[in-house]
């Protein structure tokens, strides 16, 4: 995992700075948060596995998605080669079950944009350099069989270091979305708490985070989910709560 120290981030699009800031993503406003540590990387499909072993996490569903439209990626579990690529096609009770398990919580909103982007206010996790694929995973097509329509797949974690954030995570953007604890609420940030904000206390939908169209891979970008659905562009990752900060290991 990544330390996070306390302390203040400016959370929201940076008018000016960013020319495609949303109305959902204002207004700029400063949060603190208490120290926490979230995982270097995506959870990945032989973690779920060693979860699932374990009868702390449900296997269902996993081979299967929603079709929201747009190119399907395919589902990695339990497909041969993919152990170290992230696990997806999981619904957010998966996702917190599993972070329950290893004695972890899925992260707020807030501290998933603050471990993507730290304090300087930057667009992007490496800084406010264009996307590319030095930097960033850009999901690739790839065909089947001849003739088939191509899907889209993800690659391994962790394989862009120039692309990691200010706390040294992997993939903040790119390869998959991930859920985060928050319920959506499009007007949350106008009176968020300035401390530890915990998210609305209403809305059917849970917040995802880290976009993976090359076009809108900005840390600042929101969208939304049903908690049940499944995509083959969505997984997740963990934090929790520390005392103290240990060296970043």
């Amino acid at each position: 995992m990544r330390l996070v120290p306390a302390g203040d981030f400016a959370m929201g699009c940076t008018v000016g700075r960013d020319d495609s800031c949303h109305q959902h993503e204002r207004p700029l406003h400063q949060v603190f948060l208490d120290a926490y540590a979230i995982d270097e990387t995506e959870v990945t499909v032989a973690a779920f596995e060693r979860c699932v072993q374990g009868r702390g996490c449900s296997s269902e569903g996993l081979a299967r998605q929603d079709d929201l439209g747009g190119e399907q990626v395919e589902c990695n579990a339990r497909q041969p080669g993919r152990d170290d690529h992230p696990i997806n096609c999981v619904t957010w009770e998966q996702a917190r079950a599993f972070c329950a398990w290893a004695g972890k919580r899925l992260p707020s909103e807030a501290e998933w944009e603050k471990a993507a982007r730290g304090t300087d206010g930057r667009i992007y996790p490496w800084g406010n350099e264009e996307v590319n694929a030095a930097r960033v995973v850009i999901l690739q097509l790839r065909a089947s069989a001849p003739g088939s329509t191509p899907a889209n797949t993800t690659a391994p974690v962790a394989t862009k270091p120039d692309g990691r954030s200010p706390y040294g995570a992997y993939d903040m953007v790119g390869n998959v979305w991930e859920w985060t604890a928050d319920r959506y609420d499009p007007g949350y940030y106008a009176r968020s708490p300035r401390q530890n904000p915990p998210g609305s206390s209403s809305g059917a939908t849970r917040v995802i985070r880290g976009d993976v169209d090359p076009a809108r891979m900005r840390v600042t970008q929101r969208s939304h989910l049903a908690p049940g659905t499944r995509m083959g562009v969505l997984g997740f990752r963990c934090a929790r709560d520390i005392d103290e900060l240990p060296p970043n290991r």
